[in-house]
């Protein structure tokens, strides 16, 4: 259940198979990849396998080449702002659509969510406090 700095600071690391984790029962993914400079492997496989995770928090934090899709994550578990605080913070390349995010006890942007990132200036953030 805990991914907790799985692979943080792992700055080479390339994660050839980490899309094929079972991620079933995950619950706390924080840090998992932060400060994984070069990781750019696509996870959208994990999509709704994520749901009972409530612990998103500086996952891709300093990513600085991760960009890919997420579209079908189901993020709904994360029910505090804390718990996608710095999320994508320093993520620079990062600018992929997760406008369809479901965040409906969300009262706003959580901290640092994408600061540094291309999302931020974007309008592929969720919408907060929806669930489209």
């Amino acid at each position: 259940t805990d991914f907790n700095q799985m692979f943080a600071s792992c700055n080479k690391f390339a994660g050839n198979n980490v899309a094929s984790l079972d991620i079933t029962s995950a619950e706390d993914m924080a840090d998992m990849f932060a400060g994984c400079s070069i990781f750019n492997k696509d996870l959208s496989s994990w999509g709704p396998a994520l749901s009972n995770v409530n612990n998103f928090a500086r996952m891709f934090q300093n990513c600085s080449y991760y960009s890919q899709p997420m579209n079908t994550w189901d993020v709904t578990g994360a029910t505090t702002q804390s718990s996608m605080a710095g999320m994508f913070q320093g993520c620079t390349v990062f600018n992929e659509n997760i406008s369809n995010w479901c965040v409906p006890t969300f009262t706003g942007e959580p901290d640092n969510f994408s600061q540094g990132a291309n999302l931020f200036a974007s309008g592929n953030k969720p919408v907060w406090g929806t669930c489209p």
